[in-house]
């Protein structure tokens, strides 16, 4: 019933993507993460249960961890939309008399959230997510994609 409930109702697309927009989503996705660790919990405490009991075998929740592991990056990553959202309102606030004194500061702001992006996008190897290894060359990973 959760993992329905996730899929129908995971954050997508909106219509306006300003701070204030996204700021409900990331809201609604904390709400999401308060429900999924009381289902983790809930989930602890029926298999302790079945321990203690000595029942033959304990519940087996299967798509639980990518549930969680689904909610979390997704929270997290529209976690750091808004404070990219909220880092360059901050900036548009500013004039331009005195923003065009500081136009690097433009700059170095693209420059932290791209390295931010990145960082956020690498794999356990290091290697950006969904690369299959260093090795291959760029026309392999595309072979049978039409377009």
């Amino acid at each position: 019933y959760f993992a329905d409930r996730w899929c129908a109702l995971k954050p997508k697309e909106l219509m306006n993507w300003d701070v204030c927009s996204v700021g409900r989503v990331v809201d609604e996705l904390d709400e999401w993460r308060r429900q999924v660790e009381d289902l983790e919990q809930r989930t602890e405490i029926l298999s302790r249960h079945f321990t203690d009991f000595d029942m033959l075998k304990a519940p087996c929740f299967d798509g639980l961890a990518d549930i969680v592991s689904d909610v979390v990056r997704t929270a997290e990553a529209w976690t750091m939309l808004k404070e990219y959202k909220t880092a360059l309102l901050e900036m548009s606030k500013k004039d331009w008399i005195s923003f065009r004194g500081n136009v690097f500061a433009l700059q170095d702001l693209a420059a932290t959230w791209a390295n931010n992006l990145q960082a956020h996008t690498k794999d356990d190897r290091g290697a950006p997510a969904g690369t299959q290894s260093t090795n291959t060359k760029a026309g392999e990973d595309f072979e049978g994609c039409d377009g």
